[in-house]
C-alpha cells in the first residue's frame, strides 16, 4: 500500500498551476497510470528471477527471530531489485540501484514537504488566531510559505531514528509511524472515491 500512495499529490499543484483545468487532468493521469504500471510490470518482472527462498530475503512472517523488516535498511542489500541484479552477475549496478534509492528517497521527501507545508498555509489562513494566520499563514517577498514549510520540516527530523535501526525499540518505533501514516491514507483514498462518486451523481 505504501508504494502506491502520492498520487493525488499533483493536484495540490492546482493552487499555483498557470492553467490547472488544463494541465492537472494530464499530470493526474500520469501520476497513477505510469508509477502504477511500473511497480506492477517491475515486481512481475523480479518475480521471475528472484527465488522466494533465497536467503537473502527477509521472510519476518517465517520465523520472526532471523531478519527483520528493517535489515538491510542502509545499502538496500535485503532489496530483490539489488538481489535480481547481483544473480546477474552485473558488478557495478547494485551501486548503481542504491545511488538511485537514495535519489528516490530525496525526491519523495521533496514532495511530502512541498505538500505538506502547503496544506499547512491553507490551513493556517483560515484560522481564527491572527497569530498563525501572521505567521504560518504568510508567506515571504517570493511569496513562498517559509513559516509553514519550517513547521513542516521539524516532524522530518523523525527520519534520523533510522540511524538506530539495529535497535529493537527503534524498529517498533519506525514501524509505529508507519502505520500511522499508512492508516490515514487509506482514510483519504476512501473519502476521496467517495466524493468522486458524489461528484459524478451531482
Amino acid at each position: 500500500m505504501f508504494q502506491f500512495m502520492g498520487g493525488e499529490i499533483v493536484l495540490v499543484t492546482a493552487g499555483e498551476a498557470e492553467e490547472p483545468r488544463r494541465d492537472l487532468p494530464k499530470a493526474a493521469r500520469y501520476m497513477y497510470l505510469l508509477p502504477v504500471s511500473s511497480y506492477i510490470i517491475g515486481i512481475f518482472l523480479v518475480g521471475l528471477c528472484v527465488n522466494y527462498v533465497d536467503p537473502r530475503l527477509v521472510h519476518p512472517h517465517i520465523d520472526p527471530n532471523v531478519g527483520t523488516r528493517l535489515e538491510g535498511i542502509f545499502t538496500a542489500s535485503r532489496s530483490p531489485f539489488v538481489i535480481a541484479v547481483e544473480n546477474a552477475g552485473i558488478n557495478a549496478l547494485p551501486g548503481f540501484l542504491n545511488a538511485a534509492f537514495l535519489f528516490s528517497a530525496l525526491t519523495a521527501a521533496n514532495s511530502a514537504l512541498y505538500v505538506s507545508s502547503r496544506t499547512l498555509f491553507v490551513i493556517a489562513q483560515g484560522c481564527p488566531f491572527d497569530s498563525v494566520r501572521k505567521t504560518i499563514g504568510s508567506t515571504n517577498n517570493g511569496n513562498t510559505p517559509l513559516a509553514a514549510i519550517a513547521c513542516s520540516f521539524l516532524p522530518g527530523a523523525l527520519a534520523f531514528l533510522v540511524v538506530k535501526a539495529d535497535l529493537r525499540p527503534f524498529q517498533e518505533l519506525i514501524a509505529v509511524f508507519g502505520r500511522l501514516y499508512t492508516g490515514p491514507m487509506l482514510c483519504v483514498y476512501a473519502s476521496q472515491c467517495l466524493a468522486y462518486l458524489r461528484f459524478k451523481k451531482g
